[in-house]
C-alpha cells in the first residue's frame, strides 16, 4: 500500500524492518538461536535477503534496524571472541554489550556485522540503542581493553568503522535523541539523526519533536538531517487539526518523514496531507522559533528563493487547546521587505482561501491545535501565481519554470504534476487584466472570483505540464 498510495509522490519511499526481526520482547534477553546475524525464523522463515528482495521489487528501498553494540545472544563471533565483550547487563534492546575500545570490535566485528547487512541487500540502516551504549560503557569504563580513551572517543571509532564498511552513499540513520552527545558525537559519520524520544500523543509531540527540533535545528541539512521520529496521524491520538500541525511542522521544517500509521487507518484526509510533504523538500528554514515563548505557538518561516521569483511560506502552529488571535508583523516577525510601501498577496494553503492584500500587518486566526500554512508573495502589475496545490513549499517543488511577456500580456510556466491528481495554480489577477484563454496538453478547468483565478489541471502522466495563460489588458 505504502508504494501503490505514495509511489507517484516521490522517486525514493523505504520500507524499514524493525527492531522485532532480532528480538521479541523488551526484556533484552533476546531467544535461542537468534542473534545480530541470524533473524527469528518464525517471523522471517526464508531468512533476512528474502525480506529485502522483497521489498525491492515493491518500488521500495529496504531499511533494516540495528542495535550493533549489544546482542540479546551471544552471536558466533562474541563466543568466538570473550575478550570483545564488556558487559552482560540486560537492558530493553540486549544484554551482551561489546567493548569499543578494543582492536578486534572495531577491525573485526563491526565491519563483519555491517558487511552481513549489505549481504542481505538493505541500503540503508537505522542503528539504535546509542543513549543506552553510553550509559553502560561510562558504567564499565574501568573494564575497556583501553581505559586511556574515553567513551566517546571509543564509540565514534566504531561509527567510522561501520561508515567505512558500507561506503560514503549508504543512508546511515543514528537512533539516539536523549541528550546532545548521543546525537552529536558522530554527527559527520551518520546521514541523519533521531534527536527526540517516542511520539505518539500530542504533549509528546511538543516535546520530542518541536522542542527537540528547537535544540538541534541549527544542524539540519548542514551536518546532517534531524530526524523528530516517526509521524502519527491516526484519529487515536490526533483530530484532523492536530495531523494538520504535524504535517505542517514536517513539511515546512524539511524533516525526514517516517510514516508512523498502518495507512488502511487513516482515512482519505490524512492521507492527502502527507501527499502535500512528499517528497521532502530538501530545505532550511531562516527562522524556526516561537516569537513569543509562552503564548502557545509555533511558527515557521520558509524563505523560497528560486530565479523566476522569491516568496514565503509561513507555519503559525496553536499548541493550546483555545483559538488564537495572532497580529503578525512582516518586516519585524518574518523579516519580509515592506520597504516602498510593498505589498503582498497572503494566501492560506489548507483552506484554499486569499486571505487579501497586505502591506506590513498580517491578522491570522487559528483553531486549537491547528495549523496556518500561508503563502506571502511579493505583489507584481501583472497577473501572478500565488499558490499552488502539489506541495505545501507551494511551487518550491513542483515549479520549475515561470515567465511574464509584458509585450503578450502571457504568463507561461511549467510545473510538475502527478497522474490522476489534480493540480491547481491560483493566481492573483490586478485591476487592468482580465484572463482570455490557456495553451495547455489535456484536461483543464478554471474559475474565476473577483481578482483570483483558479486554473485545475487534470494530468493523465506523472511529469512535467508546459503551460500559457493569455490575459488582455482593459
Amino acid at each position: 500500500m505504502l508504494s501503490s498510495t505514495f509511489g507517484k509522490y516521490a522517486e525514493k519511499l523505504c520500507f524499514w524492518v524493525d527492531w522485532e526481526w532480532n528480538h521479541q520482547a523488551f526484556d533484552g534477553l533476546g531467544q535461542e538461536g537468534v542473534d545480530t546475524f541470524t533473524p527469528r525464523k518464525e517471523a522471517y522463515p526464508n531468512g533476512l535477503a528474502s525480506v529485502a528482495e522483497q521489498i525491492e521489487k515493491l518500488g521500495l528501498i529496504p531499511v533494516l534496524w540495528i542495535g550493533a553494540t549489544n546482542d540479546g545472544q551471544q552471536n558466533h563471533l562474541l563466543k568466538q571472541h570473550p575478550e570483545w565483550l564488556l558487559a552482560h547487563k540486560p537492558e530493553w534492546c540486549g544484554q551482551w554489550w561489546i567493548d569499543p575500545s578494543h582492536p578486534g570490535i572495531v577491525a573485526e566485528y563491526i565491519p563483519a556485522v555491517f558487511k552481513q547487512i549489505l549481504k542481505w541487500g538493505f541500503k540503508a540502516i537505522k542503528w539504535d540503542c546509542f543513549p543506552t551504549a553510553f550509559t553502560i560503557c561510562d558504567s564499565f569504563h574501568s573494564k575497556f581493553h583501553n581505559p586511556d580513551i574515553s567513551t566517546d572517543t571509543a564509540m565514534r571509532n566504531v561509527v567510522k568503522a561501520a561508515r567505512k564498511t558500507v561506503g560514503t552513499d549508504v543512508y546511515m540513520l543514528s537512533c539516539s535523541g536523549n541528550t546532545e552527545r548521543d546525537v552529536t558525537f558522530a554527527m559527520d559519520q551518520f546521514s541523519a539523526a533521531r534527536i527526540g524520544g517516542d511520539i505518539f500523543g500530542w504533549s509528546d509531540f511538543i516535546a520530542n519533536s518541536i522542542e527537540r527540533v528547537f535544540l538541534f535545528y541549527l544542524w539540519h541539512n548542514i551536518a546532517f538531517y534531524a530526524d523528530g521520529d516517526n509521524l502519527v496521524l491516526r484519529s487515536e491520538f490526533n483530530s484532523l487539526g492536530q495531523a494538520r500541525s504535524r504535517v505542517s511542522f514536517y513539511g515546512l521544517a524539511g524533516l525526514p518523514v517516517t510514516i508512523g500509521d498502518n495507512l488502511a487507518d487513516l482515512d482519505e484526509a490524512r492521507i492527502d496531507m502527507l501527499k502535500r510533504i512528499i517528497p521532502v523538500a530538501d530545505i532550511h528554514p531562516m527562522d524556526i522559533q516561537q516569537k513569543r515563548r509562552g503564548n502557545g505557538y509555533v511558527l515557521v518561516n520558509l524563505a523560497v528563493c528560486k530565479e523566476f521569483g522569491n516568496w514565503n511560506v509561513v507555519g503559525i502552529l496553536n499548541t493550546k487547546e483555545e483559538m488564537l488571535e495572532l497580529n503578525v508583523r512582516l518586516e519585524s516577525d518574518l523579516h519580509i521587505d515592506t520597504h516602498n510601501v510593498q505589498c503582498y498577496a497572503v494566501y492560506d494553503f489548507w483552506k484554499d482561501e486569499f486571505m487579501g492584500i497586505h502591506g506590513d500587518a498580517l491578522h491570522v486566526s487559528v483553531a486549537p491545535m491547528d495549523t496556518a500554512v500561508l503563502c506571502i508573495t511579493p505583489l507584481t502589475s501583472h497577473p501572478q501565481v500565488i499558490s499552488t496545490s502539489r506541495h505545501i513549499t507551494q511551487g518550491a517543488c513542483d515549479l520549475s519554470y515561470l515567465y511574464w511577456d509584458a509585450a503578450a500580456n502571457i504568463l507561461s510556466g511549467r510545473s510538475t504534476g502527478v497522474e490522476g491528481e489534480v493540480y491547481r495554480l491560483t493566481l492573483y489577477i490586478p485591476e487592468g487584466y482580465e484572463f482570455a484563454n490557456l495553451d495547455c496538453n489535456g484536461k483543464v478547468k478554471f474559475a474565476s472570483e473577483g481578482c483570483i483565478l483558479k486554473v485545475d489541471f487534470n494530468p493523465v502522466n506523472s511529469g512535467d505540464i508546459a503551460w500559457k495563460l493569455y490575459f488582455k489588458a482593459k
